[in-house]
């Protein structure tokens, strides 16, 4: 269900124009104007990068700040891009210890 939602969410990017809130949860503009705001003010860098299985083809990335742990979660199709999650208290699974979550 969750990969039908992130889906559909990012079929807006291509239909959004710079500004614009699509929903209460995602909001797109310039990714000049997106990526700027989350280097400048919240000292958010990106630390993944994928290609979508989307219509659109966006490029997703995965932005944190290793200091608040906040991250934020963007998609990217051309000159726009959309916030499609944003959160707090990051945490990095280390697998070797295998460790029960």
């Amino acid at each position: 269900m969750k990969a039908l939602l992130l889906i559909a969410s990012i079929i807006f990017v291509t239909t959004t124009h710079a500004g614009e809130i699509v929903s209460n949860d995602m909001y797109c503009d310039k990714t000049e104007t997106i990526f700027e705001t989350l280097k400048k003010d919240y000292n958010e860098v990106p630390v993944l990068l994928g290609k979508a299985y989307d219509m659109a083809k966006s490029t997703m990335t995965f932005w944190t700040n290793s200091t608040t742990d906040s991250w934020t979660i963007v998609a990217t199709k051309d000159e726009t891009s959309c916030i499609i999650g944003v959160g707090e208290k990051l945490k990095i699974i280390d697998y070797k210890r295998k460790k029960n979550i």
